[in-house]
């Protein structure tokens, strides 16, 4: 809003705007930093150089199961294969390993409940 100040003179208008020391984002046209990587609204890289250094869910290809996951396995196969499903549905590559492994269990805990008699 611009007005008249005590002085006489023309106020400068105030409110948001773009300062001399911003550019607008890429995506989202927002005003950032000249010179930013990332804009602080939409969390975009305004270099392309950024954005292909960026590798969501990057997983290692031969990672060895957690302990969590060898818990899941011996104590509860059922949790285990569920966890492996879940891992599949993200892209995970030792999910397959995961279920292989809880069926294993779950057929080895059948034969060891069956060999008891019944009890």
């Amino acid at each position: 809003m611009g007005g008249m100040d005590d002085m006489g003179g023309s106020m400068a208008p105030s409110g948001p705007g773009p300062s001399q020391g911003s550019i607008p984002c890429r995506w989202c046209k927002e005003p950032i930093m000249r010179g930013a990587r990332k804009c602080k609204h939409c969390n975009e890289f305004q270099r392309d150089e950024d954005r292909e250094t960026q590798k969501p869910n990057a997983w290692v290809e031969d990672e060895p199961l957690s302990t969590t996951d060898w818990i899941g396995v011996l104590c509860c196969p059922l949790i285990g294969f569920i966890q492996g499903l879940v891992y599949a549905a993200q892209g995970n590559p030792k999910a397959k390993r995961l279920m292989l492994y809880s069926a294993i269990s779950m057929v080895f805990g059948a034969i060891i409940r069956g060999a008891g008699g019944g009890r």
